[in-house]
């Protein structure tokens, strides 16, 4: 664990953009935990906004919600005085961090890591003796689990957002989001970007374009099989009892996070 902790030291600098835009805001999570989702969604708010010639799609994001690791010049970037631009991390809070506006999507850890377990093997190639030799590992883990969201829960001016209330009240959701950073987003314009960006949609997008990102084009991003290993804690208790010990960080998170209202509620 020391070992990454240097690491992750030494590596820090590189996680933040070069140079500062007063309307880039990073969008911080631990892996699938949601992220891409919505930066789906903030990007066709973005695109609708400054005119983006195409359909989002799993390759263009990258000009208009952008990873910050290995495109730290956010090069051909695209910003608008009108729209925040979203810059993707899974990368822990740092010094340089606290330069920019910033909002942690964060889920249940359980949920979290099963995810994380299956896209690693599935889609990265990644090699497990077992379910508990990747939950143990510091680099992907729980413990990594653990720094990332200690780690953000020490920003003061950070927004939290649970993925599960979002996904359950998008639309109050997402205006909520810009509402607090500062921005005022047509009605209409946020409407249509969730419809663009819902799972059926994002699906046909795969399908039909592409993710260049990936490793093994077999592998479905857009999936409904997310419990599929579900019963891996069922049958190892001592499993279960690990990732439970997370529980008052997750605690910590849920008494941080942004209250977003049923639809029609004041």
């Amino acid at each position: 664990m020391i070992i990454e902790k240097i690491e992750k030291c030494l590596r820090s600098r590189w996680e933040v953009p070069a140079k500062q835009n007063t309307n880039a805001v990073l969008l911080a999570s631990f892996p699938k935990s949601g992220n891409t989702w919505l930066r789906f969604v903030f990007s066709n708010v973005l695109a609708e906004k400054t005119n983006f010639p195409q359909e989002v799609n799993f390759d263009n994001i990258q000009l208009l919600a952008p990873e910050v690791r290995g495109n730290r010049n956010l090069d051909n970037a695209i910003f608008s005085n009108e729209c925040p631009t979203f810059l993707k991390t899974h990368f822990y809070n740092t010094r340089k961090c606290k330069e920019y506006k910033s909002v942690v999507l964060f889920r249940e850890p359980q949920k979290a890591l099963v995810s994380y377990y299956k896209y690693m093997i599935n889609e990265q190639g990644k090699s497990y003796s077992s379910f508990e030799r990747f939950l143990n590992s510091s680099r992907v883990g729980i413990d990594y689990w653990s720094l990332f969201h200690r780690s953000w829960l020490s920003s003061e001016n950070t927004i939290f957002v649970s993925y599960d209330d979002l996904i359950k009240n998008q639309f109050v959701g997402i205006t909520q989001i810009l509402d607090l950073l500062g921005y005022q987003i047509e009605e209409t314009i946020i409407s249509n970007s969730l419809l663009l960006s819902s799972r059926k949609n994002m699906a046909k997008l795969e399908s039909l374009y592409g993710d260049p990102n990936k490793k093994n084009t077999d592998f479905k991003f857009v999936s409904n099989n997310e419990n599929r290993y579900a019963e891996l804690f069922k049958e190892n208790p001592e499993l279960a009892r690990k990732v439970k010990s997370l529980t008052p960080i997750y605690d910590a998170l849920l008494a941080r996070k942004i209250e977003i209202s049923e639809a029609g509620e004041s």
